[in-house]
């Protein structure tokens, strides 16, 4: 309305909005009122930074990013399931900043029994997310540390991560980090349920525990070094007629 107000006679939108009921409304008024208008310029970069938000209205869910980190051949945990450290102070300052700026973070059953964590951004600006796990047989214990603090903690009772990504949409989650465990992340890859996986590969062997889970070769990635520690960051994006994709 104030564009037209002020009678400027030319507008470049870089993509078009998918909430429904904005979905090419604007657009519309826009041209009615007659101002020259450009759709799709830098369309990508424009949905890439606005991409959390493009999930959200689009699949009702939100953005999902898994998050690991793994020895050199492939573990994350020992045999037990008892944690391992194999992140460097830095890559673990990069987690807390991920941390803050995701509005809900989300560990499996196990991952509370045995690390017992506090799900909170302890090492960045910004505030805690929402911390989220499942029990299904009501086998977590009190005094979790993740009930600690102000920052609230939800227990879910089902295991069926649609019905919670739906709880977290109603909610007006629009970011979703998954920690782990193995089976967690899983469960998100094989149903399809995520949009981004950062997974740390340190330089350290463990020769036997808990198997990270498989990330198709052919998915885009890109790669960066901190501290001798490889950072890979692999998007949901899969090629036509994949067949290892298929298998997922």
């Amino acid at each position: 309305d104030l564009i037209i107000e002020k009678k400027i006679p030319r507008g470049v939108i870089g993509c078009q909005d998918p909430f429904a009921r904005v979905n090419g409304l604007g657009i519309r008024k826009l041209k009615e009122a007659g101002i020259d208008v450009t759709v799709g310029v830098l369309e990508q970069e424009c949905v890439e930074l606005n991409r959390c938000f493009m999930t959200f209205h689009s699949q009702h869910r939100p953005w999902v990013q898994l998050k690991w980190a793994q020895s050199k051949d492939g573990f994350i945990s020992h045999a037990d399931g008892t944690p391992v450290a194999l992140s460097t102070p830095f890559t673990r300052l990069l987690v807390h900043r991920i941390r803050a700026y995701s509005q809900a973070i989300l560990v499996g059953t196990r991952t509370v029994l045995t690390d017992n964590p506090s799900l909170l951004n302890r090492h960045w600006p910004g505030s805690s997310p929402l911390r989220l796990t499942i029990d299904r047989r009501g086998v977590l214990p009190q005094g979790l540390r993740m009930n600690e603090g102000e920052t609230p903690c939800y227990i879910y009772k089902t295991g069926n991560l649609r019905e919670i990504l739906a709880a977290l949409y109603e909610r007006g989650v629009q970011r979703l980090l998954v920690e782990g465990g193995a089976s967690l992340l899983r469960s998100f890859m094989k149903e399809g349920l995520w949009d981004e996986i950062r997974v740390e590969c340190c330089s350290r062997y463990l020769h036997e525990g808990v198997r990270a889970p498989e990330v198709p070769a052919c998915l885009p990635a890109t790669e960066q070094i901190f501290d001798g520690h490889t950072l890979r960051v692999i998007r949901n994006v899969h090629p036509e007629s994949c067949r290892e994709c298929e298998k997922m």
